[in-house]
């Protein structure tokens, strides 16, 4: 087997594990959704600087970057980094 196969199950395992692990923790549907409304501030903050600096907006970012031959766009990702 490559090296690369060996990793996708290790990856795959890890992923069921932690599933059915968690899965003892949920009661119902706001468990789920809201995380038990225990999530903590950090959690919070890193998820949506996550979801801000994706790749949807950074590709967008290079592309806006691209087309006026300037870097006046990278501001964007420079100024998300610190959040």
């Amino acid at each position: 087997m490559n090296l690369t196969l060996i990793i996708v199950i290790i990856y795959v395992s890890i992923l069921l594990f932690v599933g059915f692990f968690i899965k003892k923790s949920i009661k119902n549907i706001d468990d789920y959704v809201l995380g038990g409304r225990n999530i903590s501030w950090f959690l919070i903050t890193a998820s949506l600087a996550a979801n801000d600096i994706g790749a949807g907006a950074s590709i967008g970012i290079v592309q806006d970057a691209a087309q006026n031959n300037s870097f006046q766009s990278v501001w964007y990702v420079w100024l998300m980094i610190p959040s």
